[in-house]
């Protein structure tokens, strides 16, 4: 027998609180955000995408119900809210989950009742656990993901560097005024102390590395070393 299906909401595992999953959510790829526009004297329509890998959030139900001895109000409560979803057959990936939708639970029989759980979900998933290389020369970096990503990068300067430059795919970010190794957050688009405490934004210039699918070529002067947390999306 395979393992019992499951799910894990606000850190919960579905099974410690009584909830068996009665069929997983379908497998869903999200549209691309496209406006379709009719040119007069022309048939049919164009599609103007918004930008590069946009994406439209979607609504998908999961099959549940309660075992038997298991309080269904203490279930309908934990189902609640935004957070972070991981389904048993996709252990490894995190969805992006809004349980605000209404949702029915219907009375089956002796303490059991059914629910069709509709959750609203956010395009991209993430890893469970981020994954991190290090480079200590020139180099490649793989994004195995299917969109860009925004990494967070542990840059330690040279013995004596007071500047660095972290040049990613021919665009080069420039720190300057360094007396120690930096985060930067690609994201934010915020440099720091390690502890987060000091921001050396204003010291820096230039485009805040981005990861495209695929092999990515690091370069630069000034570093030692750069631990480099990718920050993969998939779809």
């Amino acid at each position: 027998m395979g393992e019992t299906p499951y799910f894990i909401w606000k850190d919960i595992d579905s099974r410690s609180m009584g909830v068996k999953v009665l069929a997983y959510p379908p497998r869903i790829h999200p549209k691309e955000r496209v406006e379709y526009v009719t040119i007069p004297g022309k048939s049919g329509d164009i599609a103007i995408k918004e930008g590069k890998h946009i994406y439209d959030a979607y609504t998908r139900p999961m099959e549940l119900r309660n075992c038997c001895g298991f309080d269904i109000e203490k279930v309908r409560k934990w189902l609640t809210g935004q957070g972070k979803m991981i389904y048993g057959c996709e252990p490894d990936r995190v969805y992006h989950v809004d349980l605000s939708a209404v949702n029915q639970y219907d009375y089956f029989v002796r303490g059991i009742w059914c629910c069709t759980l509709q959750m609203r979900t956010q395009p991209l998933k993430e890893r469970l656990y981020n994954i991190s290389e290090t480079l200590t020369d020139a180099g490649t970096i793989k994004n195995t993901g299917d969109v860009e990503a925004f990494p967070v990068i542990i840059a330690t300067p040279n013995l004596g560097a007071t500047t660095m430059e972290i040049t990613v795919n021919n665009r080069t970010l420039t720190i300057r005024n360094v007396t120690g190794a930096v985060r930067i957050d690609c994201d934010a688009e915020e440099v720091s102390d390690l502890a987060r405490t000091e921001l050396y934004t204003k010291e820096s210039g230039g485009p805040f590395p981005i990861l495209l699918p695929g092999d990515n070529e690091f370069d630069g002067s000034g570093w030692i070393s750069l631990e480099i947390f990718k920050n993969e999306l998939f779809l």
